[in-house]
């Protein structure tokens, strides 16, 4: 198990995200979730697969 101290430590030490890069995976994350959803009701368009891995 972790310590808090390391925790924290480990933490502080990874990079936060801009602004930019947030809304930029934020936009990935919804379209992977959006492709998901019309895979699970039978949609085949290509790359939808593709946007679903990239969502994750």
């Amino acid at each position: 198990m972790i310590c808090p101290d390391d925790y924290l430590t480990r933490i502080g030490a990874t990079p936060l995200l801009t602004a930019e890069e947030e809304i930029a995976l934020a936009k990935r994350t919804e379209a992977g979730a959006r492709a998901a959803r019309l895979i699970q009701h039978g949609a085949t368009e290509p790359g939808l697969q593709a946007a679903v891995a990239d969502g994750r």
